[in-house]
């Protein structure tokens, strides 16, 4: 259970939920003060790529991951940074990250509404949206692994 929540917040459509307008632009609800439930998302559930939602697209693992990770996500999730303070707010700290990845993961993309909270998305250069995806893809996995690691260590030293 705790390595699934750790590798949740690390994803970017779990924590960066995206908005709509009825346009299909990005909109802020703490902005707007309000969220229009005809243009729901779901948190990318209702935002579909050729019939699969796109939020599910983003639970998958990049198809070059095996059961063993590749030296360069060892490497890289030595490389993350230890939290300092205390363990109780680390949550919010990697969250935090996680929103600022998650504009990352929207950039290339456009959505138009299909009907009441359905949304299709397209894409300005697939091939390179998918390339780029992956890779925050496996940044983001050993994040994951990094913090999990921090959280077994800090509990039992």
């Amino acid at each position: 259970m705790l390595a699934h929540l750790v590798g949740d917040l690390t994803q970017p459509l779990h924590v960066g939920a995206l908005y709509l307008d009825e346009k299909g632009s990005a909109s802020d609800p703490d902005v707007t003060h309000t969220i229009d439930p005809s243009t729901e998302t779901a948190g990318g559930n209702l935002i579909l790529d050729n019939g699969k939602p796109f939020h599910s697209e983003w639970d998958d693992i990049p198809g070059d991951l095996g059961d063993t990770a590749p030296p360069d996500l060892v490497t890289f999730a030595k490389a993350v940074a230890p939290d300092h303070g205390r363990i109780e707010n680390w949550a919010a700290a990697w969250a935090t990250d996680t929103i600022l990845v998650a504009q990352e993961a929207l950039v290339g993309t456009s959505y138009a509404k299909t009907g009441d909270n359905k949304w299709s998305i397209t894409f300005v250069d697939r091939a390179a949206y998918d390339r780029a995806a992956d890779a925050i893809k496996r940044k983001q996995l050993a994040k994951a692994g990094a913090h999990l690691a921090e959280i077994m260590n800090t509990i039992w030293p």
